[in-house]
């Protein structure tokens, strides 16, 4: 089941649930733009970009999460390989433009992954034993 979140308290308690992102990581994400191309071989322009974010998590009240980000128009992925890939504090903000988060505390343009969108919502996923 989905769960919209729409304001800074939904995210406060979201955040709570998942241990502030604490211990956790992303373990797959995939993206639709909305546009394509139809039968008639004619370009379609729908500018909806949606991503799907998975997360596993050692702290929050599940294991695995997915997170629907709704009219994404900045997500950046930034990453450092010479380090470890996992999340130890994201930050987390609806703002008047939009909902952004960070994978870290600095809440800036130089965290490993963040993202501003415009609906988001988030479920919880079954753990399969080969994950």
């Amino acid at each position: 089941m989905w769960h919209e979140l729409k304001s800074q308290n939904d995210i406060d308690a979201f955040m709570k649930s998942v241990a502030s992102f604490h211990d956790a990581c992303i373990t797959g994400l995939s993206y639709t733009s909305g546009t394509y191309v139809n039968d008639d071989n004619a370009m379609v322009m729908v500018t909806e970009p949606y991503i799907y974010i998975t997360f596993h998590s050692q702290m929050a009240n599940f294991p695995k999460f997915e997170m629907e980000l709704g009219l994404v128009d900045k997500f950046s992925i930034n990453l450092h390989l010479d380090n470890s890939l996992e999340i130890y504090e994201a930050t987390f903000k609806k703002k008047d433009d939009g909902f952004y988060w960070y994978s870290d505390e600095d809440a800036n343009g130089n965290s490993n992954y963040w993202f501003r969108c415009q609906t988001i919502r988030w479920r919880e996923l079954p753990l399969l034993e080969s994950e």
